[in-house]
């Protein structure tokens, strides 16, 4: 009944000529998926190659699978081959310059290194990745965060995908064993909510390593890549005896007004009577408006830029 309420409910809001196309879609993706899994059961996969491509976000380069993706192909005792996807031309002159392995999405050489993947590793959802060339691969969901927010409306997931576990990551990574207790109370809180796409469930197995983007912390190997990245000495923050770090996580229209929190003024003087430095990274949903203006104690960082190249610095 469940089901067919949310049937009905698409056909209310969006139609039925959408309802049967979305249908027709999902059907198309499921069968395809499944001629995949047949074919690369016979055929197999290639266990060196992993490929990775844009998180869903502006932060196109960035996350867990930035980080794991760069440690694999800068590890010379590997004889693992990982491979960018992206639709970014800056990303994809930035990486090929680098010596890194890009490839523009949605082309063939992307497609054929996907159905040729053993592994392919996530953040979210799919993001770039065409689920239906996933088929007998192994997916690893590192997701991008601990569930603290409310959670989407799972309208993404159709009884076609559940049907069929073609959603359902082999892996899921976590920190630690409450972290995971945490996620499965949040997820259970409402079936098909949070993760939307690329759940996790009894058939995922759970492993505590902890996340790239924290071990980037404190690997001052990682390196910053130009045309992506701010080299932390550029912030001009070495001269500060403290460095704060704010990067609010609100979208628009969620609570957040800058403009009636944030008083530059008397924020400037307390920097600089303390020989302070304050950087600050809104959400990329956030249009902060006139509310912050830079001084020279506040700086702004583009709301697209990756924050964990530059944690390190900040107190």
């Amino acid at each position: 009944m469940k089901r067919l309420r949310k049937c009905l409910n698409i056909i209310k809001q969006k139609g039925l000529l959408h309802f049967l196309i979305r249908g027709f879609l999902d059907l198309a993706n499921v069968s395809f998926y499944s001629l995949v899994k047949i074919y690369t059961r016979l055929v197999g996969r290639n266990d060196r190659i992993w490929v990775f491509s844009d998180f869903y976000s502006g932060q196109k380069f960035s996350q867990n699978k930035r980080y794991l993706f760069q440690y694999l192909a800068n590890d010379d005792a590997r004889e693992v081959r990982p491979i960018w996807l992206t639709t970014s031309p800056e990303l994809y002159d930035s990486l090929s310059n680098e010596g890194y392995e890009v490839y523009k999405a949605n082309s063939i050489k992307a497609h054929y290194y996907t159905l040729r993947a053993k592994y392919i590793p996530l953040d979210c959802g799919s993001d770039l990745t065409p689920w239906w060339c996933t088929g007998g691969a192994t997916v690893i969901q590192m997701s991008h965060g601990i569930a603290l927010k409310g959670s989407m409306d799972g309208t993404g997931t159709s009884l076609l995908h559940r049907l069929v576990l073609w959603k359902v990551p082999d892996y899921g990574v976590f920190c630690s064993e409450y972290e995971w207790m945490h996620h499965k109370e949040y997820d259970s809180e409402s079936k098909g909510r949070g993760w939307t796409d690329s759940r996790l469930d009894q058939n995922t197995t759970t492993i505590f390593t902890g996340y790239p983007k924290t071990d980037a912390i404190v690997n001052n190997g990682m390196g910053t890549i130009d045309g992506i990245d701010i080299d932390p000495e550029r912030l001009g923050i070495d001269q500060s005896d403290v460095v704060i770090g704010y990067f609010p996580t609100r979208r628009e229209g969620h609570g957040l007004d800058l403009e009636e929190i944030f008083d530059v003024r008397r924020t400037d003087e307390f920097l600089q009577q303390h020989n302070a430095n304050l950087l600050i990274k809104p959400h990329r949903d956030l249009d902060i408006g006139d509310g912050i203006v830079e001084t020279d104690a506040i700086q702004r960082i583009n709301s697209d830029t990756d924050s964990h190249q530059f944690l390190r610095e900040i107190d």
